[in-house]
C-alpha cells in the first residue's frame, strides 16, 4: 500500500523556490514595456525617414529600408515556426532584445560615421534586415510566453499600440530642441537603443525567474 506523500520536503520546495507568479505587477509592466520595445526601431526608422533620405540622397530609403525589414519578417517567422521550441528563451527573447539595442545603434552610427554614402546605405539595409529577423523572433516568443495569460497578452498589446506614440511624442520632443538633423536623429536612436537596453536586462530577469 502506497503511504502518504510527505508534504515537509514539499514545503522546504516551496520556501526555497517560491513559485513564479506570470501575473505579478513587475510582470505585467514588463510585457507594457516589451511590447512598446518590440516595435521601437521599427518605428524610429518610420519616424526618421526623414533624415535617411538625406543621409542617402542617391538611393531611395524610404522604400527600400522598409522591404529590408518587412521581408524577414515574413521568412524568418515561417521558420521559426518550426524551430521556436528548440531555442531557448534566453536565445529568443533576452538575445533578440539585446541584438535589437545593438542594431539601433549601429544604423545611426553606420549613416553618421561612413562617408562612402554606398556603403554606408548597403550597411544600413543589412541591419535593417537583421532586425526584421530580430523582430520576427522576438514576436513569436513573446506572444507565445503571453498566450497562456490574459492579462499579460493584453499588456503587450497595450505596448505595442503605446509603441508609436511613444516614438513620435519623442521625436516631437528631439525636433524641438535639436535643429541640427544629424544631432537630433543621434539622440533620437541612441534613447531608442538606451530603452531597448533596459528591455534587455528586464527579459533576462523574466526568463531567469521563468525558467
Amino acid at each position: 500500500m502506497l503511504k502518504p506523500v510527505n508534504d515537509t520536503s514539499s514545503e522546504m520546495n516551496s520556501d526555497k523556490f517560491a513559485k513564479f507568479n506570470m501575473e505579478s505587477t513587475l510582470n505585467k509592466a514588463s510585457f507594457t514595456l516589451f511590447g512598446i520595445g518590440m516595435l521601437l526601431p521599427w518605428n524610429a526608422m518610420l519616424a526618421s525617414m526623414d533624415f535617411f533620405i538625406a543621409q542617402f540622397p542617391s538611393y531611395k530609403p524610404n522604400f527600400s529600408i522598409l522591404v529590408a525589414v518587412s521581408a524577414p519578417m515574413f521568412i524568418v517567422q515561417a521558420i521559426v515556426f518550426f524551430f521556436l521550441q528548440k531555442w531557448s528563451l534566453h536565445f529568443k527573447v533576452t538575445l533578440m532584445f539585446t541584438l535589437s539595442t545593438a542594431i539601433t545603434f549601429a544604423i545611426v552610427l553606420v549613416s553618421l560615421c561612413i562617408n562612402d554614402e554606398s556603403t554606408a546605405y548597403w550597411l544600413v539595409l543589412g541591419l535593417s534586415f537583421l532586425f526584421g529577423s530580430c523582430y520576427a523572433i522576438l514576436q513569436a516568443a513573446l506572444y507565445g510566453l503571453a498566450g497562456p495569460s490574459v492579462t499579460l497578452m493584453n499588456n503587450l498589446n497595450l505596448g505595442i499600440g503605446l509603441s508609436g506614440f511613444v516614438i513620435n511624442l519623442l521625436r516631437v520632443i528631439v525636433l524641438a530642441a535639436i535643429k541640427d538633423d544629424a544631432e537630433g536623429a543621434e539622440i533620437f536612436f541612441f534613447t531608442t537603443g538606451a530603452y531597448l537596453l533596459f528591455c534587455s536586462v528586464l527579459a533576462g530577469r523574466f526568463v531567469y525567474h521563468y525558467d
